[in-house]
């Protein structure tokens, strides 16, 4: 996971945000993933950690202000006009609300035949078998090609956004926040469907979610963001047992089976809201929120002043974090007795 030489795409030290000047708001500082060719890699975090704005980066949509994106390896912005078309063609997105994403006066037939040629080089119908086949392959009938998108359900409309991102036969989906606006019946379904397209077509998924049920099921690597900075990477493993303090609070601030939510101060961590994103903390942007570091250490301004590196916990083992203090029961027991 942490090796970007086996990875398909990358961010390599970006930072991005939105708007210039004196209206510039940076979301992303130094952000650093690497996603595994043929896995999913996770990225989960509070509203308004940078999860869909690294998403917009990754597809091409968001120029970072520093860093750089890789895809197999190579640098994006070296890449000729040509080259930058199609690498554009091999990362598509699946975005949150598939209505407002879909264009409410057109077909299907002519919003998967737009996807397939952008240019309208191909005289018409000569998509038709390929319409056909992009509909049953998210099990939808061929019959649907003549409809509009107010003639579906929601799931049903996730479904169309999902074959018209397969129209140009991409490598790397990043989806984001896909089954947030779905029943949970209907969010099974689609989990099921990008499960089973992942394995029939050889796809790499960018899993941005803020379910962390979802993520443990979904996906095969995680990076945790707060507040534009990513504070653990790792397997699953990270939901269950997190060396990060953030990624400890998100764990005990997820649901319980019977739906009320489990107070963070039972992971005896502060709830504080997060600050500002466009205004981070100094030192650790996570330690207004934390007990460990700041409170317990002898030490107690490093947190404050020093910001944290991104470090492998050992150095066998694909875990990191960005932590002074990582929580030691995850090291001791990675260690061993």
């Amino acid at each position: 996971m942490t090796h970007t030489d086996e990875s398909v795409l990358s961010a390599v030290g970006v930072s991005a945000g939105y708007g210039s000047g004196s209206r510039s708001r940076s979301v992303l500082h130094d952000v650093n993933v690497a996603v595994p060719r043929g896995g999913t890699m996770g990225i989960v975090g509070e509203s308004g950690s940078g999860k869909s704005t690294l998403a917009q980066v990754l597809v091409g949509r968001l120029t970072p202000t520093r860093g750089v994106v890789r895809l197999d390896g190579t640098d994006v912005r070296r890449l000729s006009r040509r080259e930058r078309f199609a690498a554009r063609r091999r990362i598509q997105l699946v975005p949150q609300d598939p209505y407002s994403s879909l264009d409410p006066r057109m077909s299907v037939e002519r919003t998967l035949a737009e996807a397939i040629d952008p240019r309208g080089r191909l005289r018409a119908g000569a998509h038709r078998e390929r319409i056909t086949e992009l509909l049953e392959s998210v099990a939808l009938d061929g019959s649907a090609a003549k409809r509009l998108p107010h003639e579906f359900s929601g799931g049903q409309r996730q479904r169309i956004v999902i074959a018209r991102a397969l129209a140009v036969r991409p490598e790397v989906i990043i989806a984001d926040e896909v089954t947030s606006s779905l029943d949970t019946s209907v969010q099974a379904e689609i989990l099921e469907l990008l499960l089973d397209l992942r394995e029939r077509l050889g796809l790499t998924y960018v899993f941005i979610t803020h379910d962390l049920a979802i993520a443990q099921y979904m996906c095969t690597d995680l990076s945790v963001l707060y507040l534009g900075t990513v504070v653990e990477q790792g397997t699953t493993d990270v939901l269950t047992r997190p060396a990060h303090p953030y990624t400890e609070l998100l764990r005990d601030s997820r649901p319980d089976p019977s739906g009320r939510s489990t107070p963070a101060a039972a992971g005896g961590l502060a709830t504080e809201d997060a600050a500002d994103p466009a205004s981070p903390p100094s030192g650790c942007v996570f330690h207004p929120r934390c007990r460990y570091g700041p409170r317990t250490h002898e030490d107690r301004t490093r947190c404050a002043v020093e910001p944290p590196n991104l470090a492998d916990l050992l150095p066998s083992r694909e875990r990191r974090a960005a932590c002074h203090y990582p929580i030691k029961a995850v090291i001791q027991d990675e260690e061993g007795p």
